[in-house]
């Protein structure tokens, strides 16, 4: 009658477990950084929005506001552009994995 494990299956499975630790500290890894640039875009939104909502009512964003919106984004930059009847803001910022942008395309009515 045997008992216990012999030294060789108590290496196999402290390799297999560290195997699946490993493989499980990459996915995390690439995972986070997922989280982290959908956050960036959600708040690149926020200040287009916000910038949007201003220029509908015919109001001014308070500079504070924009300015706090914008310092939730690394490097980030807010550009306005107009072509023809359409408005275009821009929302800009540095990630790990390059520069990213998000535009909101405003169409101007004429009443």
């Amino acid at each position: 009658m045997r008992r216990g494990f012999t030294l060789i299956e108590l290496m196999i499975s402290v390799a297999l477990i560290g195997i699946a630790v490993g493989s499980m500290g990459a996915a995390t890894s690439f995972h986070r950084s997922t989280a982290v640039s959908l956050v960036l875009r959600e708040r690149a939104m926020q200040l287009l929005e916000a910038r949007a909502d201003a220029l509908v009512r015919s109001t001014q964003l308070a500079p504070d506001d924009e300015q706090a919106l914008l310092n939730e984004l690394p490097r980030g930059a807010l550009t306005e552009r107009v072509d023809g009847g359409l408005r275009i803001l821009t929302a800009s910022w540095n990630e790990a994995s390059g520069k990213q942008t998000v535009e909101l395309v405003l169409v101007e009515s004429h009443r």
